[in-house]
C-alpha cells in the first residue's frame, strides 16, 4: 500500500535552529511550517491509520522558488512532520529516499510524499529465500571444514626473547 501525502514545502533546513537564551529551538517560521504539515498530514492520513513499523521508503517531489533551494535541506523536516503526523513509529525506519526536485510558483509551492513499505511481498519473497540459501551454504560449509593436523616430527617452539 503506497499512501500519498500532499503538504506545503518546507523551509531550508539551513535555518530551522535558532539560539534562544543559550538553547537550540526551533525557529518561528519552521515551528509555524510544521504545525501545519502535520495538521495536513493527518488529514490525509485513513481512517483508523496504524503508524508503519517496519523499514520504509519514501518518495519525495519537492516543489521550490528557485535554483538555489536544496532539496536535501528540506527532507529532514518533512521526515520529522511524518514521524509527528504518526505515518511511521520513528524517522530512522526510513530506509530508502528517492527526492525530486520541480520549480515552482514563489510562496506557493508543494510537497507530494509518497511513503510505502520498503519491502513489497514479492522482494520480501526473494530476500527471505536468499537468506534460506546462505543459511543451508553456511551450514554445509560448516560441517565439511576440517581442523588442520600437525605434521609428523615438527616441534613448534613458542617465540621467545632471550636476554643477553
Amino acid at each position: 500500500m503506497t499512501l500519498q501525502l500532499r503538504i506545503p514545502t518546507p523551509p531550508s533546513s539551513n535555518h530551522r535552529l535558532i539560539v534562544a537564551r543559550g538553547r537550540a529551538v526551533l525557529a518561528p517560521e519552521h515551528r509555524r511550517w510544521m504545525k501545519a504539515a502535520v495538521e495536513a498530514i493527518r488529514a490525509q492520513l485513513p481512517r483508523g491509520w496504524q503508524p508503519l513499523a517496519g523499514p520504509v521508503k519514501i518518495n519525495v517531489r519537492v516543489q521550490v522558488p528557485g535554483l538555489s533551494s536544496d532539496v536535501s535541506n528540506r527532507l529532514k523536516s518533512l521526515e520529522d512532520a511524518c514521524t509527528e503526523a504518526g505515518v511511521w513509529l520513528d524517522d530512522r525506519q526510513v530506509s530508502s529516499i528517492l527526492a525530486l526536485k520541480e520549480f515552482g510558483p514563489r510562496g506557493g509551492c508543494e510537497t507530494v510524499i509518497g511513503v510505502s513499505e520498503a519491502f513489497d511481498g514479492e522482494l520480501r519473497a526473494r530476500l527471505l529465500a536468499a537468506t534460506v540459501r546462505r543459511e543451508a551454504e553456511a551450514r554445509r560449509t560448516a560441517q565439511t571444514k576440517t581442523r588442520p593436523r600437525k605434521a609428523k616430527g615438527v616441534t613448534v617452539t613458542p617465540n621467545v626473547r632471550r636476554g643477553t
